[in-house]
């Protein structure tokens, strides 16, 4: 990343996600996100360019007060079910 974070919290996060990713000790990251603008905004950027960069499986969501439980419950289990279907080689 070329880009130097100056926000403490979202460098540990988005430095944690590349090392996840990057040794492959994770199949794959929910991230729930309750701010949709700010730093969160720009933290969500990076992490997904980092995981199309190394192939992971990254999935961000943000939480509105205007989303529905099924909505998410959907969405959660989409990503989980992918998930999966590669380790199964299905997908």
């Amino acid at each position: 990343m070329s880009k130097k974070l100056f926000w403490n919290y979202e460098r540990e996060i988005v430095g944690s996600v590349a090392y996840l990713l990057e040794n492959n000790l994770v199949d794959g990251i929910l991230f729930l996100d309750s701010f949709p603008c700010g730093p969160d905004s720009l933290m969500s950027i990076f992490l997904n360019q980092i995981s199309n960069n190394l192939d992971g499986k990254l999935m961000a969501i943000v939480l509105a007060e205007l989303d529905s439980d099924m909505g998410l419950i959907t969405r959660v289990e989409a990503f989980v079910n992918s998930i999966r279907g590669v380790k199964a080689g299905v997908i």
